[in-house]
């Protein structure tokens, strides 16, 4: 897309001058059902290499930000977390701690990572456009930024903060820095205006070579003073730092530069011809290129796993990245997930769903096998850049691609090879091809000058009456009748004669005015969708009025609209914010971009049915696949519930139901089973009822309720039936223990308390009454003692609610619930204890001192004491008898045995 184009163009040109820092440290794809899937072509615009162990490597790449290998380059992944997907310059990594990154963005000033890449963050005082970056190998919080025209900035707190660093340097592009080893006080910049030195870290420079434009410069780390510096008229070398001489290349313009760790002799430079070696200091080059596919080489780093010296990566411009392991006699790709390509345009044969071509800046790549292995195929393609394509539905092998700047080509045998077909077409621009709907011999082309008819590609004829001239136009959309849509940078245009005459229809379409992209809803002709620069448009009347549609995507770019072809219709939008998906025709829309690394979405792409595969293509990210499954998840697999009173509380948890897939997922019934059911119940949470239907990516909740009826394990299943294909069954596992309650309560006139010998109770969410001196949940068949203790003011009379009893304690085995009282009986006096031993009671007092008077007032009675006092005196008249003195308890009891009759 042309508006987009522009940036790129400027940025290809910038991207030249990639410089990336290299230390050397000692030894240390997506393929799930319901999430994208990088599916390649892999390899792109890798502007910067960054070892930092023997098996961790970055690549820093254009548009598509940070790729990180972590077993030596045999596979890359997106490490984009808080990054998104910018153009990434340089890559440096702080020496003493290796997981902290520094990424270098054109535009979006320099990101750090603490994490090896997992996650980003931007430093918000750092310089908007960086080029190159270098850490003081001396002092790690000290790093030096090379800028797009604003010299070189420097930070001394780890790139919390800048400052300007210039003196004596021009403000210009600085395209590499390196730092000396031995006096890093000592630093060296490659810039558009030569090379610069400075001897105090910073603060100074001064033009040490007037090499013109300088893209790289390398300092040997065994013999520092020797340096190489990379230029547009090829490379200079310096055994001191302060003069320059040639040092081969001449003429021919050097991007990269890697010097052997071992031997400053032995030199690499990477150019627009390819790679060239050096054994002796540059006096003499050799071409070693061979397997090197693409020859535009932007970066060069030394495999730090190879301690010879041999093996080496090479980061490419167009090509990704390539490896030698016999000193650049051979090189082979490196690009396993690593997807970096500029994809404007993906369709798919419609009678064979798995092949699919993808257009993009390189030229096509198409594979046969949804995506896992792709082949370029752009023989007879003059110009590469591909922004449109389409498939004759009626004949699969005939296609027609749209190219920036090369017209359109034609193939007949499934894109093996290609052919102009411009004849008559004054435009060069195209956006996009569309075939009649009735006629697939009429093809449309929508340029930068308006719209082109052909019949089957063999002449063109500019048919734009009513549309300005030189207008923009982004796609056409061909209907039934010879009607025919087009979107334009000026608004919408619609044809009621096959593109003869046109007439603008904006009434309700966005401001900004951009159409990128039309659709018709496949059951609904007069139905229509445009994707524009303010999100998504609805009109019910073939583009009449419009409405805006773009509830949860917002107001932003909108690429592209596609319908799934078969009940139920689902849209997918492909955005400059990933895709999004609607299955109300437009009303509300998701979010679908679980997995997705790069989130500008330029082409969208449905293959087949049952289930079907969704392909987006990506600008800098590839081709990525989500296959339109329901894919079932419930979490957790097991719920253990615990333990609960029987038929008393209950407890309730909740069960997550998830739609990984890419299609609406429907729970068709739920249920209980097991020998244990009786103990669980189940309720809606957030989900609408017990059956709910769960869009893509999206969940609910239901709430599991286990109340057992009794004590004991329980256990069962929640069954849930649904529509996934891939396991339409799921089972939960239910688990819960039932326990019985055992609370111990005080009663009587005395007071006193009770110990408890058992096991500790579990824990039941037991609520214990405010009355009880103890309260637990106890399994079926626990055993429990209670033994009460009377205090000096009172004595033990009894249990009530005791199972069993032998002496005073109280024994139970928990088979149900229980609710024990201990009885005391309060001891006011001994003449009380007296009255109380006429029934011929047995009385326990505690040891005390008694000291009082206390009169046998029973006539005819007498009365015997014994229990061990301690002195005692006894005095007799008639009619009663009177007790009188001190007395003490010694043993603790006094046994009032009987009454005799005198």
């Amino acid at each position: 897309m042309k508006l987009l184009r522009e940036k790129f163009s400027i940025l290809g040109f910038l991207a030249f001058f990639c410089f990336c820092s290299i230390w050397h440290f000692p030894s240390t794809a997506f393929a799930a059902i319901g999430q994208w899937t990088g599916l390649g072509p892999w390899g792109g615009d890798v502007e910067c290499l960054l070892a930092v162990s023997p098996s961790i490597l970055y690549a820093g790449t254009q548009n598509g930000g940070v790729f990180k290998s972590s077993d030596g380059g045999a596979h890359w992944v997106a490490v984009n977390n808080g990054l998104g997907n910018p153009t990434v310059f340089a890559l440096a990594v702080d020496p003493a701690a290796p997981a902290n990154l520094y990424a270098a963005t054109y535009g979006n000033g320099i990101y750090k990572s603490l994490d090896a890449g997992s996650s980003w963050s931007r430093l918000a005082a750092s310089p908007a456009s960086v080029y190159s970056l270098a850490v003081d190998p001396a002092d790690s919080s000290t790093l030096y930024a090379g800028t797009d025209g604003g010299g070189v900035y420097k930070s001394t707190d780890g790139g919390a903060t800048w400052n300007a660093a210039n003196a004596g340097i021009p403000t210009a592009q600085v395209n590499a820095l390196v730092v000396d080893p031995r006096l890093t006080t000592t630093v060296y910049a490659a810039t558009a205006n030569g090379i610069f030195r400075s001897p105090d870290g910073g603060a100074n420079w001064s033009l040490v070579a007037d090499t013109g434009w300088t893209r790289d410069i390398a300092i040997s780390s065994v013999t520092p003073a020797t340096l190489y510096a990379a230029t547009g008229a090829g490379i200079f070398r310096s055994n001191d730092g302060a003069t320059w001489t040639s040092a081969g290349l001449s003429g021919i313009s050097v991007y990269a530069l890697a010097i052997n760790p071992a031997d400053p002799a032995k030199v690499f430079a990477g150019t627009t011809a390819g790679i060239f070696g050096s054994a002796d200091s540059g006096a003499n080059w050799t071409l070693v290129a061979n397997g090197l596919t693409n020859a535009n080489v932007q970066t060069i780093i030394f495999d730090p796993s190879d301690t010879t010296n041999s093996s080496l990566f090479a980061g490419t411009w167009g090509g990704g990245v390539f490896k030698t392991s016999n000193s650049g006699n051979d090189w082979q790709s490196a690009n396993q997930g690593l997807g970096n390509t500029f994809v404007q345009a993906v369709v798919t044969d419609p009678s064979a769903p798995a092949t699919v071509y993808a257009g993009s800046i390189d030229g096509i790549h198409i594979s046969t096998d949804g995506g896992a292995t792709w082949l370029s195929s752009s023989s007879g393609l003059g110009n590469g850049d591909v922004e449109a394509l389409l498939v004759n539905p009626m004949s699969p092998t005939q296609l027609y691609a749209g190219t920036w700047g090369g017209g359109v080509y034609k193939s007949v045998d499934g894109g093996a090879s290609w052919m102009a077909a411009n004849t008559g077409m004054s435009s060069a621009l195209v956006h996009a091809v569309a075939m009649d709907a009735a006629n697939p011999q009429v093809v449309y082309a929508g340029t930068n000058s308006g719209i082109f008819i052909s019949s089957g590609g063999s002449a063109w004829n500019l048919c734009s009456n009513g549309i300005p001239a030189d207008t923009e136009v982004w796609s056409v959309l061909t209907a039934a009748n010879s009607v025919v849509y087009a979107g334009t940078g000026t608004g919408f245009y619609r044809s009621s004669n096959g593109g003869i005459e046109w007439t603008q229809s904006n009434t309700g379409l966005a401001p900004c005015g951009v159409v990128y992209g039309l659709a018709a809803d496949p059951t609904a002709d007069s139905t229509l969708y445009a994707a524009t620069c303010g999100g998504v448009y609805k009109s019910t009347d073939g583009g009449v009025n419009w409405t805006w549609a773009s509830s949860g995507i917002g107001e932003i770019n909108v690429y592209n609209l596609t319908f799934t072809g078969t009940a139920p219709v689902i849209i997918y939008a492909g955005t400059d914010s990933g895709v999004f998906v609607s299955r109300d025709a437009a009303a509300t829309w998701n979010t679908l971009n679980t997995g997705l690394t790069n989130g500008d979405i330029y082409a969208v792409a449905v293959a087949g049915t049952s289930p079907a595969t969704i392909y987006a293509g990506t600008w800098g990210g590839g081709v990525f696949s989500l296959t339109s499954t329901q894919d079932i998840s419930v979490s957790p697999p097991t719920l253990d519930l615990g333990y609960r009173v029987a038929s008393g509380n209950s407890a309730s948890q909740t069960v997550t139901i998830s739609n990984g897939g890419a299609s609406d997922l429907v729970i068709g019934s739920l249920a209980i089973t097991g020998a244990g059911a009786a103990a669980f119940s189940v309720t809606p949470g957030t989900c609408s009822s017990l059956t709910p239907t769960i869009l893509p990516g999206g969940s609910c909740t239901l709430n599991l309720v286990f109340a057992p009826p009794s004590g004991g394990p329980y256990a069962a299943n929640l069954e849930l039936a649904s529509n996934s294909g891939n396991t339409p069954v799921v089972n939960v596992s239910l688990n819960g223990i039932g326990v019985f309650p055992l609370s111990v309560f005080l009663g009587g006139t005395g007071s006193g308390g009770v110990s408890v010998s058992a096991e500790p109770p579990v824990d039941a969410g037991l609520v214990c009454s405010p009355a009880s001196i103890y309260c637990g949940a106890f399994e079926r068949g626990s055993s429990i003692i209670l033994t009460p203790s009377a205090d000096s003011t009172s004595y033990f009379s009894g249990w009530s609610g005791c199972p069993m009893t032998m002496g005073d304690s109280c024994f139970i085995t928990m088979n149900n619930a229980v609710n024990a009282t201990a009885n005391f009986v309060r001891l006011t006096s001994l003449q009380a204890i007296i009255d109380a031993a006429l029934g011929d009671d047995i009385i326990k007092l505690p040891i005390t001192t008694y000291v009082e008077n206390v009169v046998m007032n029973q006539v005819g009675k007498s009365l015997t004491l014994s229990g061990g006092w301690a002195d005692y005196s006894f005095l007799s008249q008639t009619g009663f008898t009177n007790l009188q003195g001190s007395l003490t308890i010694a043993n603790g009891t006094l046994i009032l045995e009987n009454f005799q009759i005198i």
